[in-house]
C-alpha cells in the first residue's frame, strides 16, 4: 500500500522543462514550462529530440505515401494504447487516491480521538491539581486564621490573650483587655481629602463629606473631571437657531468613575463650573416625618433620665443639719437645665403630647400596569447593595442613581474603665497614624515566646526552651514562679468623704464601677503539665535597638540559661506531665513571671520601681500516645 501511494505522489510530480527542476524554479512564468511525467529521465529525452537538427527533405511517391499511411495507422493504434493505459493508469490513480483519502481520514480520527483523549485527560489533570492547590491554600488560609496563640496572658478580668491584643494601665499598673476599655471619638475626617471635621458639623451633615462621592454603581470614590463647554446666547424671538459668542471656552466639571466608567451625565446631572463642591442635593420627601419622631425619641429620653437623675437624688440626698445647693443659691431645676442648655421639661412633654403615632392600613395601593405588560430589563434595574446605599430613596432604577456623599471616618482614643486614663491617643492630623499616647502590653510587659519543646508524653519529663524579652528602656529583673503563688492584690483605701464631695454625689451621678467587681474572676489556668520553676532570679537589659544587629550572642555555664543577647535570654527548664493525660488532648502549662517595673507617670516626679505580676498560658500541642 505504501509503494502504491509513493508512486502516486511520484507521478504527480512536476517537472521543469527548461532545467529539469522537480520545485518551482524561474521558469515557472514561462508558458508550458512544467509537464508531468511518470520518468525523470524522458526529460533529458525530449530535450535532445528538439536540439536535433532538421532532416533533409524526402521525395514524395507512392511508396513513401504508403509508409507514412502505415506509419499513421501505427501512431493512431500506439495513441489508442497509450490512452487506455493512461485512463487504466488513472483509474487505478483514483483509486489509490480513495484508499488513501480513506486511510488518511482513518488516522486524522485516529487522531483526533487520541488527542481528546489526551485533551480530557489534561484537563482532568489540570483541574484535579487546581483542586489541590485550592484545598492547600483553603487549607493554609485556615490555618493561618486558626493559627494557635501559643502563648496567652491573663488580663485583670480574667481572660486569655495574646500580648499583641492587650494593653497595660501605667495607673492601676494592670493589664488591661478589649473589654477593659471604652472608647470616645477624638475626630471626624474624610479619609478621602482628609479634611477634618467639628463634632457638631458632622452631626449636622449626618456624618459624611460635602465634597467627596461614591459611585451609587460600584461604590468607588468619584474623580471630578474637566471639560471645555461653549458658552451660548439665550435664543432670539422669531429664531429657533442659538448663537455662539465669541467668548473663549469655559471650563465645566463632571464627576466620574474610573471603575465602571459611570458619569453624573448618564442621569442628567448639569455640571458644574466649580470643582469641589456646588452639586446639587436632593431633598427627603420624608424629612418632615422624620425630624417629628427624632423629637420625638429625644423627649422620652431627656425624660427618662431626668427621672433616673431624681431617684439618684432622692437616694442620695443628705438629712440633718446640711443643707443641699439647690437651698443654698436658690438654683431650680429649670434654671440648671436653661444653663446647662437643655431642652425644659415643658418642651420635652409638648412634643410627647403633639406627637401623632403612625397607623397602619389593610389597604395596599394596586401594581400600574405595566408591571405586568412592559419587557423588563435586568440591566435598567438597580441591585439590593444599590438602593440600600441611598435608604432615603431607594431608587429602582439605574437612571435615578445619584452620587452618594461619602462617610466620615473617625479617630478613636481608648480609656481604662477603671481608672479614666488615656490608654491609646492617636494625633490629630489625618495624614499621621502616629499616636500621642501607647500604652500597649507589648512594650511594657516582658515577652515570652516558645523557641521549641520535646513531645509531651503521659507520666515524662519533657524539656521546654523560653525566651525571655524585656521591652522597656529599662533594666529588668525576672523571677519565675508557679500561678498559684501569685500574692492577692493590694484594696484600695477609700479616702474620707467631705461635705462638698457628698454634696456634688448628691447633684452629680457618680460613674458605677460594681459591674468590674462582679465580672471579675480568675483565670482558668489548670492543666495536665506543670513547669519545674528554678530557684533563679534573672536580668534583663534594657533596650537597644542598636544592639539587634550584633550576631554574637554569649554563652552561659549555665544549665538553665543557653544565651544571651542584648535585652533577651534563653531558658531551658523542664515539663513534668500527669499519668492521667489522654493521647491526642491538647497539653498546656502555667506560668507566673515576677518583673520589676520602673513607672515614669507623672514625669515630674521621680521615677518609683514596682513588683508587678503576669499570669501566662503555654500551649504545648498534643499529647502523644
Amino acid at each position: 500500500m505504501a509503494q502504491k501511494i509513493c508512486r502516486r505522489l511520484f507521478l504527480r510530480k512536476l517537472t521543469c522543462l527548461t532545467c529539469a527542476s522537480g520545485e518551482r524554479c524561474l521558469h515557472y512564468s514561462l508558458p508550458n514550462s512544467y509537464v508531468e511525467f511518470s520518468n525523470p529521465l524522458h526529460i533529458f529525452e525530449s530535450l535532445e529530440l528538439e536540439s536535433e537538427t532538421e532532416t533533409p527533405p524526402v521525395e514524395v511517391n507512392e511508396e513513401n505515401l504508403d509508409r507514412r499511411e502505415e506509419t499513421d495507422e501505427r501512431d493512431s493504434e500506439e495513441q489508442e494504447e497509450e490512452e487506455l493505459a493512461s485512463e487504466t493508469e488513472e483509474q487505478e490513480d483514483n483509486e489509490m487516491d480513495s484508499e488513501s483519502e480513506e486511510l488518511e481520514s482513518e488516522e486524522q480520527e485516529k487522531d483526533e480521538l487520541y488527542s481528546e483523549t489526551k485533551e480530557q485527560k489534561d484537563n482532568e489533570l489540570d483541574s484535579e491539581t487546581e483542586e489541590l492547590e485550592d484545598r492547600e491554600r483553603d487549607s493554609e488560609t485556615e490555618e493561618q486564621e486558626n493559627w494557635p496563640d501559643y502563648v496567652k496572658y491573663a488580663c485583670s478580668c480574667g481572660q486569655l490573650k495574646p500580648i499583641t491584643n492587650l494593653y497595660f494601665c501605667r495607673h492601676c499598673l494592670q493589664i488591661r483587655c478589649a473589654f477593659c476599655i471604652c472608647h470616645e471619638v477624638d475626630s471626624h475626617y474624610c479619609a478621602n481629602c482628609l479634611e477634618n471635621m467639628p463634632s457638631s458639623e458632622a452631626r449636622l451633615k449626618k456624618n459624611r463629606c460635602s465634597s467627596c462621592f461614591d459611585c451609587p454603581s460600584c461604590f468607588h470614590t468619584l474623580s471630578t473631571r474637566a471639560t471645555l463647554a461653549q458658552p451660548r446666547q439665550p435664543t432670539e424671538q422669531g429664531s429657533g437657531d442659538t448663537k455662539v459668542e465669541n467668548k473663549q471656552p469655559k471650563k465645566m466639571y463632571y464627576l466620574s468613575c474610573f471603575n465602571c466608567r459611570w458619569t453624573s451625565r448618564d442621569v442628567g446631572i448639569p455640571d458644574q463650573p466649580v470643582a469641589s463642591g456646588g452639586w446639587p442635593e436632593r431633598a427627603n420627601p420624608y424629612a418632615t416625618r422624620v425630624n417629628q419622631l427624632l423629637d420625638y425619641y429625644k423627649a422620652i429620653a431627656q425624660q427618662e433620665k431626668q427621672e433616673k437623675l431624681d431617684r439618684e437624688r432622692k437616694k442620695f440626698a443628705i438629712r440633718g443639719k446640711y443643707i443641699t445647693l439647690t437651698d443654698k443659691t436658690g438654683l431650680t431645676g429649670a434654671m440648671a437645665r436653661n444653663i446647662a442648655g437643655l431642652p425644659s421639661s415643658e418642651s420635652s412633654s409638648s412634643a410627647i403630647a403633639n406627637f401623632t403615632p403612625s397607623q397602619a392600613s389593610a389597604e395596599v395601593e394596586e401594581l400600574p400596569e405595566e408591571f405586568y405588560t412592559k419587557e423588563l430589563n435586568l440591566n435598567q434595574i438597580t441591585s439590593m447593595p444599590q438602593r440600600l446605599a441611598s435608604p432615603e430613596w431607594q431608587p429602582t432604577h439605574v437612571s435615578r442613581l445619584h452620587p452618594i456623599a461619602k462617610l466620615l471616618s473617625v479617630k478613636r482614643s481608648q480609656r481604662c474603665r477603671v481608672c479614666d486614663h488615656n490608654l491609646t491617643k492617636p494625633e490629630y492630623n489625618p495624614g499621621s497614624i502616629k499616636f500621642k499616647i501607647e500604652l500597649l502590653a507589648f512594650y511594657h510587659v516582658p515577652e515570652v515566646k516558645i523557641i521549641s519543646y520535646e513531645p509531651i508524653k503521659p507520666g515524662c519529663t519533657s524539656a521546654l526552651f523560653l525566651k525571655l524579652t524585656n521591652p522597656t528602656g529599662h533594666e529588668m529583673q525576672i523571677r519565675l514562679m508557679q500561678p498559684e503563688d501569685i500574692p492577692e492584690p493590694e484594696e484600695r483605701v477609700e479616702e474620707p468623704k467631705s461635705i462638698e464631695k457628698s454634696l456634688e454625689k448628691s447633684l452629680n451621678l457618680e460613674k458605677d464601677t460594681t459591674w468590674y467587681e462582679t465580672l471579675k474572676r480568675k483565670p482558668n489556668l489548670m492543666s495536665d503539665c506543670r513547669i519545674t520553676i528554678p530557684d533563679v532570679t534573672l536580668t534583663l537589659a534594657q533596650r537597644d535597638d542598636a544592639a539587634e544587629y550584633d550576631d554574637d550572642a554569649t554563652h552561659d555555664a549555665n544549665d538553665i540559661i543557653l544565651w544571651r543577647k542584648s535585652n533577651k535570654l534563653a531558658l531551658r527548664l523542664q515539663v513534668v506531665t500527669s499519668e492521667g493525660a489522654r493521647a491526642g488532648s491538647m497539653a498546656g502549662a502555667a506560668l507566673a513571671l515576677q518583673y520589676r517595673y520602673r513607672n515614669a507617670v507623672p514625669p515630674a516626679a521621680p521615677p518609683r520601681d514596682h513588683t508587678l505580676h503576669a499570669a501566662l498560658r503555654l500551649q504545648l500541642g498534643a499529647v502523644c500516645g
